[in-house]
């Protein structure tokens, strides 16, 4: 099931934070209800995670496998509709981090 959002907040909530986005597919529904295809997860994260960073314990360790929309034209081996693996660890600031991140998503895909 394809995830939506409101455009008008996706976008200006990825300006003000200077996320980089890729553009997503904008669907009209019904008179000036308006849509898109999720394009990427990062922005969703960090804003779930900075809006509840006082609930949280940290280090945070989060993964997800969410089903993501492409707006540029298919290519060769590429089509509109992927999936893509998330991995991460937020609130430490280590190699280590990086090494557990970089493990995980070995271990998640292989588990597949």
């Amino acid at each position: 099931m394809p995830q939506f959002s409101n455009p008008p907040s996706f976008i200006k909530q990825n300006q003000e934070r200077k996320l980089s986005m890729s553009k997503p597919i904008l669907l009209s529904i019904v008179g000036n209800v308006r849509l898109t295809l999720r394009p990427e997860i990062t922005p969703t994260v960090a804003r779930m995670v900075a809006a509840r960073k006082r609930e949280l314990a940290f280090p945070l360790r989060w993964y997800s496998i969410p089903d993501l929309f492409r707006y540029e034209q298919p290519q060769r081996g590429r089509i509109r509709e992927f999936w893509q693996l998330n991995v991460d660890i937020f609130g430490v600031e280590s190699l280590q981090a990086e090494v557990e991140v970089i493990q995980m998503a070995y271990e998640i895909t292989m588990a597949l």
